[in-house]
């Protein structure tokens, strides 16, 4: 259990609360046994951004996070980490490889979540946030330009009065018809510009 003296010289908990509300439960039965208990005490001198992220590195075991929580945390602790880089903390290495170290992910799921939080368009970004779209297909659909999401959205949500009922193996197959079609369009003589389309 991680915690922190205060000015008035009791201490409150920063990481660890379920284990603290575990051995109050505990301590009901054998109240001797659990009148004491081992802690970290954090240092007072360090900045909040440091704080915030030593209570994201001690709870990053303790439960599982949805694809959308993760990619929050994550972009949380990259503010966090440039944030400290400004205040003069050295991080050798890689920015990315600290920030899986942090959140306790992989650099390549990172990666995908970064690509589906920067890229997919808020129509998408509402059902994935939700819990209504599954990551590989918000990285599907986040893998293409705005204009061919939001036509994905308007034909097969009719522009949002319909669930949308995409897989991302759906989705795939409609995108090559796209390329196909595009490839054909350039071809053919239509008095398109397509330098501007």
């Amino acid at each position: 259990i991680r915690v922190r003296k205060l000015e008035d010289g009791r201490y409150i908990t920063v990481s660890g609360h379920r284990r603290r509300a575990a051995i109050d439960i505990l301590a009901k039965d054998d109240p001797e046994r659990w009148e004491q208990i081992p802690c970290i005490v954090e240092s007072g001198a360090a900045s909040p951004a440091m704080q915030q992220l030593a209570l994201i590195y001690a709870n990053s075991s303790t439960r599982q996070l949805s694809g959308v929580e993760l990619s929050k945390q994550a972009e949380q602790v990259e503010k966090l980490l440039y944030q400290l880089k400004e205040e003069g903390y050295e991080f050798p290495g890689r920015m990315r490889d600290h920030v899986a170290e942090a959140v306790n992910a992989s650099k390549s799921k990172l990666a995908r979540l970064k690509v589906i939080r920067s890229k997919l368009i808020p129509q998408f970004m509402r059902l994935w946030e939700a819990g209504s779209l599954r990551e590989s297909v918000a990285y599907t659909l986040a893998g293409q330009v705005p204009v061919r999401q939001k036509s994905v959205w308007i034909a097969q949500t009719d522009s949002g009065k319909k669930k949308f009922p995409c897989t991302d193996g759906w989705l795939e197959s409609i995108f090559r018809e796209m390329d196909r079609l595009e490839r054909l369009c350039k071809k053919t003589p239509c008095g398109i510009n397509h330098s501007s389309t």
